[in-house]
């Protein structure tokens, strides 16, 4: 096996296990559009689309002009609607981006957590030494660990790549928002 770094781009690993037919046409079983960059993290419309109807599941009206917006091709509806509910949509995406990250840790990191019994590392301490030799064990007992690591280094970095940018949009939400009640509080 291999782990190919130059992909230009990687699926979002988000999964809806019992889309509506709005969902499939926005594009949530298509894993060629739920993907993230490679190279800077930015997300594709099928993930924002598809994260924002999941986010109007109490507002059917605004649902469907979301969909009918994107059938249409009518982007300035399409953006007001997102506008919209841009920080709840970037808050569901951080969250998913978070939980995803603690599944592609270093897997030396979660054999040592397994051989401790524990989720830190105060069993085995800082001792570098110790740590390598165990590696290199486990990379003999396991000889496609270093693949697996090389993997989750890959894609640990491309979700961190998409979390900053993501953060960036939450801070330019909130911002925002402060400064719109700033100013209605001034009037």
């Amino acid at each position: 096996g291999f782990v190919d770094e130059s992909t230009p781009e990687i699926f979002s690993e988000i999964i809806f296990t019992e889309p509506t037919s709005d969902l499939i046409s926005l594009g949530c079983n298509d894993r060629s559009k739920m993907v993230f960059r490679s190279s800077d993290g930015a997300i594709a419309n099928a993930v924002w689309d598809t994260l924002l109807y999941t986010v109007l599941a109490n507002q059917p009206s605004e649902q469907e002009a979301l969909v009918q917006a994107t059938k249409n091709k009518d982007l300035v509806k399409r953006a007001e609607i997102h506008s919209k509910y841009a920080l709840q949509v970037s808050l569901l995406l951080l969250d998913h981006i978070e939980k995803t990250l603690l599944n592609v840790r270093d897997p030396y990191e979660s054999l040592r957590m397994k051989m401790d019994g524990s989720n830190d590392d105060t069993k085995m301490g800082d001792d570098m030494e110790a740590r390598e030799n165990q590696k290199r064990i486990w990379i003999q007992q396991h000889p496609k660990l270093c693949l697996v690591e090389k993997h989750n280094s890959f894609m640990r970095n491309v979700f961190l790549k998409v979390k900053n940018r993501v953060n960036g949009m939450v801070m330019m939400e909130l911002e925002k928002r402060r400064y719109e009640n700033s100013q209605s509080n001034s009037s």
